[in-house]
């Protein structure tokens, strides 16, 4: 007899947000079985009404025992603050997102 199981499944998906600061093009991808957050890789820029704003920096995250750790690119400390801020954001944004 055969058997066929499914042991593991992953759900790509890409974004862009924007706020007052920054405009971030990302992807990410969960666990499609567990609907965890598993991997973020994201480039911000700028925010500007119209084309793409310049090159602030980039980050990416990584789930670490069930939490994500971030890896965030150099920066000012002010970018880099408006980044933070973003990530949380960003982060429960995938997290209440109906797959």
């Amino acid at each position: 007899m055969s058997t066929f199981d499914i042991v593991s499944s992953t759900l790509n998906s890409n974004f862009l947000f924007r706020n007052d600061a920054l405009d971030i093009q990302g992807s990410y991808q969960k666990d499609a079985l567990t609907d965890e957050l598993q991997t973020v890789s994201c480039s911000c820029y700028r925010h500007v009404e119209e084309g793409q704003g310049e090159f602030v920096g980039n980050f990416s995250g990584h789930n670490r025992n069930g939490q994500m750790r971030y890896s965030i690119s150099e920066m000012s400390t002010e970018d880099m603050e408006a980044v933070r801020s973003a990530i949380a954001e960003i982060e429960q944004d995938i997290n209440n997102e109906n797959v």
